[in-house]
């Protein structure tokens, strides 16, 4: 039977008696993936839309910075779990998060929220949901 990934960081769950003699390199690369997930900042140029590859999506902090005209979306991959996003942007650019489906949540410039995604949609966690 072949090793299946967890739902939300895809990391290995190795099938009991598999790998034999190479469980050593699957365990690291999961340490590397849990690495990121808890303790690594990504920082990213979005100085238009653009979207988070699958292997950026596997951290929890973003700092997006750039220049930008207007508001922009930065889209990720299916994502599950929380992360907290940096508004970086030179300029006075909201930057709304989202899956390619689902709701967005709006990170507002110098800000720093907490989001929360089920896989479907993004909402913010921190309670900072302020109307400007």
């Amino acid at each position: 039977m072949p090793d299946v990934l967890t739902q939300a960081k895809q990391l290995v769950k190795q099938t009991i008696g598999g790998n034999v003699n190479t469980w050593g390199n699957i365990l690291n690369d999961n340490m590397e993936l849990i690495d990121k997930a808890v303790g690594q900042t990504l920082e990213k140029d979005v100085g238009l839309n653009t979207t988070v590859t699958a292997a950026e999506a596997q951290y929890s902090f973003y700092v997006l910075y750039g220049s930008a005209t207007g508001d922009i979306t930065v889209t990720w991959p299916t994502y599950r779990g929380f992360m907290v996003v940096f508004n970086a942007m030179v300029s006075d650019t909201i930057i709304t998060c989202k899956m390619l489906t689902g709701a967005g949540a709006t990170v507002w410039p110098g800000e720093a929220m907490v989001i929360y995604s089920n896989g479907l949609d993004f909402r913010l966690a921190s309670g900072a949901a302020v109307l400007r």
